[in-house]
């Protein structure tokens, strides 16, 4: 018995693989999606977020 594998099995791992890279970088502090979407403001208020945590250490 030999194992094939067709194209749409390589697209739907292609896909769960892009989903979770993307859920990956949602979810790390440094997310280039979330800074995409939100702008350059929300990335400055958590600069000054880990700026002030860092202080008040």
């Amino acid at each position: 018995m030999s194992s094939r594998i067709d194209g749409r099995g390589i697209a739907w791992a292609l896909f769960f693989l892009v989903v979770l890279l993307l859920l990956f970088d949602l979810l790390s502090q440094d997310s280039i999606l979330a800074d995409f979407f939100s702008g350059p403001e929300r990335h400055e208020r958590r600069i000054e977020r880990a700026m002030r945590r860092a202080l008040e250490r």
